[in-house]
């Protein structure tokens, strides 16, 4: 799985190799079976790791004319190696020194491993390389649904939270639970309701603009 930072970078990058089409629906990408698909690649320790088209395209109709891709998006900053990185390969995992070795088995028709140096900066996809811009409209609206939500918390709390726990805390309590409280309250305003607010706000505007 690869993280959603660089997934659609990748697949485009994937798909300026073949005169085909795909569609995207809920993290799966489906495809003709029939394209020439190239290999790919992956570096781990200055060894180029292959998949080839057989490790990750799979057929899911009977006329073997529409494929899947077994590559896929994570909301990670991380990648997560699935099968196509093992399949005809020997793989070692050490635990204790945190990694992963492979070696092409007997029958495998992939070659030695091959020893490369980092690719320069041209040829990384970069974050963000194939996403939209942020629209600031919706921005400037998902921070002030969250700073109403912030309000809206805070003054609950005044009115039934903070004398409820004045007459049962210490002084020492009271002061930590208020820190952890307003702490949380605003960690979530951050990292959780902006981000929804953000995304329904933006939806909301561009239906708009198609309607």
């Amino acid at each position: 799985m690869i993280s959603s930072l660089y997934f659609e970078a990748l697949i485009e990058k994937i798909f300026e190799k073949v005169s085909v089409e795909y569609t995207f629906n809920q993290g799966i990408v489906y495809t003709s079976c029939a394209a020439d698909f190239p290999s790919v690649s992956f570096m781990f320790g200055e060894k180029w790791i292959e998949a080839s088209p057989k490790d990750y395209l799979y057929q899911i109709n009977d006329a073997g004319t529409q494929c899947i891709l077994f590559i896929m998006p994570v909301n990670l900053p991380m990648n997560i190696i699935g099968m196509p990185l093992f399949v005809d390969y020997y793989s070692v995992h050490d635990p204790v020194l945190g990694q992963v070795s492979w070696a092409p088995h007997t029958a495998s028709t992939k070659s030695s491993l091959v020893t490369g140096s980092i690719p320069p900066k041209s040829q990384v996809l970069r974050i963000g390389e194939a996403t939209s811009e942020v629209d600031g409209n919706a921005l400037l609206l998902a921070w002030a649904l969250t700073a109403l939500f912030v309000y809206l918390v805070l003054d609950w709390w005044g009115q039934f939270l903070r004398p409820e726990w004045q007459k049962t805390m210490t002084d020492g309590d009271f002061i930590l639970s208020v820190a952890a409280f307003f702490t949380a309250v605003f960690l979530a305003g951050i990292f959780i309701i902006q981000p929804l607010a953000y995304d329904l706000v933006y939806s909301g505007l561009s239906s708009s603009a198609e309607g």
